[in-house]
């Protein structure tokens, strides 16, 4: 099932991991600023204990995955950005510089970086801002610059590692499109295949019961192994493509079309009347007949003959293909070039 558009933001794996770390990080947090008696800090991170679990909640128990990435993204920036420009504590900072790395591989690049560059802006405005003040900027074991070059360090390599990781999962997903297209696609003509053609045909019927009929048609061109026998088989795969395309492009979207066997194709159309079906099939027909192949000075005029099998009269897939393929064959034997319907 494809997912909806938000949630394309959202990486499950990644969501999974900073849910984990970033919860686990927070409490020892809380469990040290609560040892420290640092009721400010404490409470600081109480708070985004509780915004975390919520956040886990709503992925784990209710399958939110879009709003638990926003929820946690939004608590985790804000968090940050009171640390930066409110409450520079010692804790506070460490637990700031475990929350980069989160915040970067929760995002995609770009979008990290702009979200790092304005962080740290935040940052060295904040800075800025105390120094001109002549307050403390209530560091306890490092520097001002110290910090922000470590931030920058943890930030650098951080988004070097996502960048690495987004690359290597898109080149992932390339390949597996890749395979799904080799899997279910006919290499000959660029239509569906038998194979996927099956699976769809047998989903169809295992949701019966939301009343959804159908029709098939089985198309076969008539005397296709006299074009193997006399023009090579070369040629008569070029015929089977250059039909596949005249099919595909005489059809609309809403239309499947597969290659069923040989030279035989087979076409999904998303409703059951037989009226209906005949006259696609009728199209189909004269369609082929009117295409004339070019091939050593020789005009090749091909011939469909066709079977059609609607899924109100069938029980089951082998009765549906029973219907269309004992129609098809009755066209055969009375001199092929006509449509009969089941």
């Amino acid at each position: 099932m494809v997912d909806s558009h938000p949630n394309k933001l959202v990486n499950s794996s990644n969501l999974n991991i900073a849910l984990i770390t970033q919860g686990t990080g927070v409490f020892v947090f809380f469990g040290l600023s609560y040892f420290r008696q640092d009721i400010t800090t404490t409470l600081f991170f109480m708070a985004l204990v509780c915004l975390i679990l919520l956040s886990f909640g709503l992925y784990k128990l209710f399958d939110f995955k879009y709003f638990s990435w926003l929820l946690l993204l939004v608590s985790l920036i804000l968090g940050m950005v009171y640390v930066i420009t409110v409450d520079r504590g010692s804790l506070l900072l460490a637990w700031l510089l475990t929350a980069l790395p989160v915040v970067i591989g929760l995002c995609r690049y770009p979008n990290n970086c702009y979200l790092t560059l304005g962080l740290l802006l935040i940052g060295a405005l904040a800075f800025v801002s105390t120094e001109s003040t002549g307050q403390s900027a209530h560091f306890i074991t490092i520097s001002a610059l110290q910090f922000f070059l470590i931030a920058a360090v943890v930030c650098g390599i951080s988004m070097a590692a996502n960048k690495a990781v987004m690359d290597h999962q898109d080149k992932i997903n390339q390949l597996s499109s890749a395979n799904n297209v080799l899997a279910f696609q006919d290499p000959l003509s660029g239509l569906y295949n038998r194979r996927y053609m099956e699976s769809l045909l047998s989903s169809k019927f295992l949701n019966a019961q939301q009343n959804e009929f159908f029709s098939i048609i089985i198309a076969d061109l008539d005397n296709f192994r006299s074009i193997n026998e006399l023009y090579g088989h070369n040629v008569g795969d070029d015929v089977i493509s250059q039909v596949g395309t005249l099919l595909e492009s005489t059809l609309e979207d809403t239309y499947i079309i597969a290659r069923w066997d040989g030279n035989a194709f087979i076409v999904l159309l998303p409703n059951h009347e037989e009226e209906a079906s005949t006259l696609i099939a009728e199209l189909l027909r004269k369609k082929i007949n009117l295409l004339k192949l070019k091939n050593q000075g020789d005009t090749l005029k091909l011939t469909l003959s066709l079977g059609t099998a609607s899924s109100v009269k069938c029980s089951d897939l082998n009765d549906l293909l029973s219907h269309a393929e004992n129609s098809l064959y009755q066209a055969k034997n009375m001199g092929g070039n006509i449509v009969i319907q089941s």
